[in-house]
């Protein structure tokens, strides 16, 4: 199994600009997420579904990124 993101407050530290970058592209990710979920009906559906898996596949490598960084690794459960 695999963590898409963590549904949490995110408190951003400045002693922590790795933490940091990764809270923002993860962020990053999301807003491409919801963009081309604005431009699902200008995308043939083969298309949307391809990016969208693209997209969810990077959404998940970033959290689990997040996760080592704070001590939160699902492989050490």
């Amino acid at each position: 199994s695999f963590t898409l993101a963590r549904l949490e407050q995110v408190i951003l530290s400045p002693t922590s600009p790795v933490l940091n970058r990764l809270f923002a592209e993860r962020g990053a990710i999301m807003s491409r997420v919801e963009s081309l979920k604005e431009r699902k009906n200008d995308v043939g559906i083969e298309e949307y579904f391809e990016l969208l898996e693209k997209l969810m596949v990077e959404l998940s490598r970033k959290q689990t990124a997040i996760d080592t960084v704070v001590g939160n690794d699902p492989n050490n459960r």
